[in-house]
């Protein structure tokens, strides 16, 4: 009773005075706000919130925030009391007309404060230069960077270039944005795959490292990227880093949709599946198949520490439907190593490159209808592979189709091999050249029904 007593005294002191009363907004509704004035809890109307007209007082008023206002009308008797924030120094009018003509213009301004809130930075409080009030700056128009800490990267007094961009009636700032702040994945097409950057330690996990390799652009370090030593303990790699390390790494990939760059230690130096390449590229290797399905098989490239991806493309000059009528669990094969698949750590072989085939060289001087000598090389479902003799050498690869090597009999798969036998030579005519998959179709019935 003696709060509210000291309250009412207040009050008609300041009312007598005619002196504006500090107010504090406690509630704000469609209707009003309600605000504190010495402990009394007192509503005032939208009508007499400002000058402006507006059909929600939610949009300029807010809990907490500080108010001048004048006493209208006063009655302590009957406990009335009618307070009015027009054309005071809160009123958003006067606010929003003493600002309206730096929207979007260039202001000189001095930072004051960060503002932290539950330990995380806010932004910045800046005071203008030239015009009146403080201006706000958050976090997100500061910088990038969600990992940068504004008390790092700017210092109290420092003076800074800002375009005001809009209102905060609820503070009475404007809330601004640096001048020469540039997203940097605007250009971020500088980082290639496979360039070499440096990068800042801004988070631990428990299976990866956050960097930074410039302001704003984060990239993730998986423990796996960071050695080649596969016994490696995971959680011993993650914390030999601290947060705050320069560490130099290799760009693998740029996700633009996540904006996240994938990042690589380990892959800044030569790996032991790219040094057994890069020794035997030229070369062939003696493999055996480890495992098969219709689309491809699997190849030991010696003493299980390396495996070959080997397609159904690559397996015979000749098409190959399923792998699994051609290859078998156990089967020796000699392969040539094509490329390395970094992500599944295996090697794309081919077997068909293994043998000569100077298809593209022969084909230059060929025609449909010519005659040629072709070796029996081996036999396959509906059709007999042959050796087309080019320039000395059996060296050009060829096939017959079961239905184009007699006139006379029905071929089927079974008689075919005492027709043709393998590793004898035949004469054929060219019936076909097919260029995806550099092999010429042949024809013995043609060639012997143009011999009657």
């Amino acid at each position: 009773t003696t709060m509210v007593q000291q309250a009412w005294q207040k009050l008609t002191e300041k009312y007598q005075k005619r002196e504006e009363v500090k107010v504090l907004v406690e509630e704000v509704d469609d209707s009003g706000v309600m605000v504190n004035a010495y402990g009394l809890k007192k509503v005032i109307k939208k009508e007499d919130l400002s000058n402006l007209r507006f059909s929600y007082p939610q949009k300029y008023f807010a809990p907490n925030m500080d108010l001048t206002v004048n006493i209208l009308e006063f009655d302590q008797s009957q406990e009335k009391i009618r307070l009015s924030n027009k054309g005071t120094a809160t009123d958003p009018e006067k606010f929003i007309n003493k600002t309206k003509d730096v929207i979007n213009t260039q202001l000189s301004a001095v930072i004051e404060k960060i503002i932290v809130k539950n330990d995380y930075e806010q932004g910045m409080i800046i005071k203008f230069d030239k015009i009146e009030g403080n201006g706000f700056i958050p976090k997100s128009k500061a910088t990038f960077s969600r990992l940068v800490l504004l008390d790092e990267k700017y210092k109290i007094g420092t003076k800074i270039n800002v375009v005001p961009i809009n209102f905060d009636i609820n503070h009475a700032s404007l809330i601004c944005g640096l001048v020469d702040l540039i997203d940097p994945w605007a250009d971020i097409d500088k980082y290639k795959t496979g360039a070499i950057v440096k990068g800042i330690v801004r988070e631990i996990q428990e299976k990866y490292i956050t960097c930074e390799i410039e302001e704003g652009v984060e990239g993730r370090l998986s423990a796996s990227e960071i050695s080649w030593d596969i016994g490696s303990n995971t959680t011993d790699l993650i914390n030999s880093y601290k947060v705050g390390q320069n560490i130099e790494l290799k760009v693998i990939d740029m996700d633009t949709r996540r904006k996240l760059a994938i990042l690589s230690k380990k892959r800044l130096v030569e790996s032991p599946i790219e040094s057994f390449f890069n020794k035997n590229k030229e070369g062939v290797i003696d493999g055996v198949i480890i495992s098969v399905d219709p689309s491809h098989a699997m190849v030991d490239l010696g003493e299980k520490k390396y495996t070959g991806y080997l397609p159904k493309s690559e397996i015979t000059w000749l098409f190959c439907d399923d792998v699994l009528k051609e290859l078998k669990v156990g089967d020796p094969i000699k392969v040539k190593l094509l490329k390395i698949n970094e992500w599944h750590n295996n090697i794309t072989v081919s077997s068909k490159q293994t043998e000569l085939n100077r298809y593209d060289e022969y084909v230059c001087g060929s025609q449909v209808g010519n005659v040629v000598k072709a070796k029996v090389i081996s036999y396959h479902d509906n059709c007999v592979r042959v050796k087309i003799f080019y320039n000395g050498e059996y060296c050009v690869e060829g096939y017959v189709h079961k239905s184009e090597i007699s006139f006379i009999l029905y071929v089927d798969n079974d008689n075919m091999i005492q027709l043709l036998r393998k590793d004898s030579v035949y004469s054929f005519l060219v019936k076909k050249y097919f260029e995806s998959a550099k092999i010429v179709e042949v024809s013995r019935k043609a060639f012997l029904r143009s011999n009657i």
